[in-house]
C-alpha cells in the first residue's frame, strides 16, 4: 500500500473538485513559504540597520570623554535590558520555529525557509550581543564616574585599590 491508496488498498478516485482542492492547498503552502520567507529576510535587514547603529553608538562613547555619568537613573540601562530580554525571546521563538521548519516533510532547502530562520537568528545574536556590549559599557562608565568619590577613575588598578581601601 502507498500514500496514494485508501486504508483497503483501493486508489482514491481524483475528481476535479479535489484537484482543485489539492492545488488550492498547494498555492496556500506556496504562498506561506514566500510570506515567512519575505518578512524574515526584511526583518533580518532591519536587525542588521539596528546593530549597526548600536554598535555605532558604542563605539562613540568608546572613544568619548565625559566627566559625569551618562545615565545615573539607568533609564537607558533599563531600556536596553528590555531590548535584549525582548531579542532572547525572539530568538527562542525562532529557533523553535527554525526546528519545526527542519522537519517539515513538506519543505525542501529550495524553498529558502530553513536558511531565512537560520539568518535572522545570526541577526536577533548579533543585535543582542551588540545592544548587551552598549548596556555594559554605559554601566560601567557610569561606575567608574559615580559621585560617590567624586573622583573619575580611569585607571582600573587604581579603582579596585580604592575600593578594597574602603574609598
Amino acid at each position: 500500500m502507498n500514500d496514494y491508496c485508501h486504508a483497503d488498498g483501493r486508489q482514491p478516485v481524483l475528481t476535479s473538485s479535489r484537484l482543485q482542492a489539492e492545488a488550492a492547498r498547494t498555492v496556500q503552502f506556496l504562498n506561506a513559504i514566500e510570506s515567512t520567507v519575505t518578512d524574515l529576510v526584511s526583518n533580518t535587514k532591519i536587525l542588521s540597520v539596528m546593530t549597526a547603529e548600536v554598535a555605532k553608538t558604542d563605539e562613540q562613547l568608546a572613544n568619548s570623554t565625559f566627566e559625569q555619568q551618562l545615565d545615573p537613573e539607568r533609564r537607558v540601562s533599563k531600556l536596553l535590558t528590555q531590548a535584549g530580554d525582548g531579542t532572547s525571546r525572539m530568538h527562542a521563538d525562532a529557533t523553535h520555529k527554525l526546528e519545526f521548519a527542519k522537519r517539515d516533510k513538506r519543505l525542501s532547502a529550495e524553498d529558502g525557509v530553513v536558511d531565512a530562520y537560520s539568518a535572522f537568528i545570526e541577526a536577533l545574536e548579533a543585535y543582542h550581543d551588540a545592544v548587551e556590549q552598549l548596556r555594559e559599557r554605559i554601566e560601567t562608565f557610569d561606575a567608574l564616574n559615580s559621585p560617590a568619590t567624586g573622583v573619575r577613575d580611569s585607571d582600573v588598578r587604581r579603582l579596585f585599590a580604592d575600593v578594597l581601601a574602603g574609598g
